[in-house]
């Protein structure tokens, strides 16, 4: 299987899950094969060595911003802060 269509499995099998999940009562059996597909592609994806789109959702290092009263954090601005 190349990238792409690994990629559109994974994304596939991760859409059926949520509609899964969004059934009463959950169709138990039906997730735990979703889940194990889902980890199977997450594997292959990662031989590949690409990371799952569930990995990119803003994780990691936050952007750099210029610290201020409202954003306390970051490095120190040049200027002091107006109170």
């Amino acid at each position: 299987m190349d990238l792409e269509q690994l990629t559109g499995r994974y994304r596939r099998l991760k859409a059926e899950l949520a509609v899964a999940y969004g059934e009463e009562p959950w169709p138990a059996g039906r997730i735990d094969r979703l889940a194990q597909e889902i980890a199977a592609a997450e594997k292959a994806l990662v031989a590949a060595k690409v990371k799952p789109a569930r990995a990119s959702r803003g994780v990691g290092r936050p952007a750099q911003v210029e610290r201020n009263r409202i954003t306390p954090f970051g490095p120190r601005s040049a200027e002091p802060a107006a109170e």
